[in-house]
């Protein structure tokens, strides 16, 4: 695994190694958020648009990054790769939170300006993304896995699937939206990521549960008697 080293130069242990990885992503998260937050500090519509629209594109950003971690570290082998498989779960959470910042921010902008949540079904889904937000963000933590089980995986793997879904339809339906048409290479460049993203989740899932069956097999194999 990709080496974590204390200021005395000795290994941390695992779980102190992801604790403070998280412990300094979420502070970057909170750090951009409050950039943000200069950005709307106006209210007015247009300042609140341009802050929940950067909110939003770092928490697509951390999103696509945990994504396609694992694929990516399947398909090439290095210490960048191996650091981001490795740390998975804290992008995921890095995610989490900066997405409930941008509800926050799109709650202000409707109770600052004359427009009201619609109820066409990409207004719906979008609205529904932030408790499954808040549902990952909980199987993100020990308490969420003890209370969940069995069913954490299930979950989790839910959660981001219906997120994935969420993200790319969101960009797909903008970039149809001819009064968007100046932000249609954005909206094209994110759709290509996540199917990226999207891809490498696969693969790395499939590798991953063929590597669980091999070691299934070779540890089902009857040993030789001593004797």
């Amino acid at each position: 695994m990709h080496p974590v080293f204390s200021t005395s130069g000795e290994v941390l242990p695992r779980g102190v190694r992801n604790r403070r990885v998280l412990a300094v992503l979420l502070t970057c998260v909170l750090a951009y958020s409050l950039v943000v937050v200069g950005l709307g500090r106006a209210l007015d519509e247009a300042s609140i648009l341009l802050a929940l629209r950067m909110q939003g594109r770092l928490s697509y950003a951390l999103f696509i990054v945990a994504l396609g971690a694992l694929g990516a570290h399947a398909l090439m082998r290095g210490a960048a790769t191996t650091w981001l498989a490795f740390h998975r779960d804290a992008l995921y959470v890095g995610c989490c939170v900066s997405h409930l910042i941008h509800g926050v921010w799109i709650v202000v902008y409707f109770a600052s300006t004359n427009d009201r949540l619609g109820g066409n079904a990409s207004d719906v889904s979008g609205a529904v993304a932030f408790p499954v937000v808040a549902l990952l963000l909980c199987a993100k933590t020990s308490a969420g896995r003890l209370v969940m089980a069995r069913a954490h995986a299930w979950v989790e793997r839910s959660c981001v699937g219906y997120l994935w879904l969420q993200f790319v339809g969101f960009f797909l339906d903008r970039l149809g939206t001819p009064e968007r048409r100046a932000l249609a290479p954005w909206y094209l460049t994110a759709i290509v990521l996540g199917l990226v993203a999207g891809a490498l989740s696969v693969y790395g899932a499939h590798r991953r549960h063929a590597s669980t069956e091999r070691a299934d097999r070779r540890s089902a194999r009857p040993r030789p008697s001593p004797n």
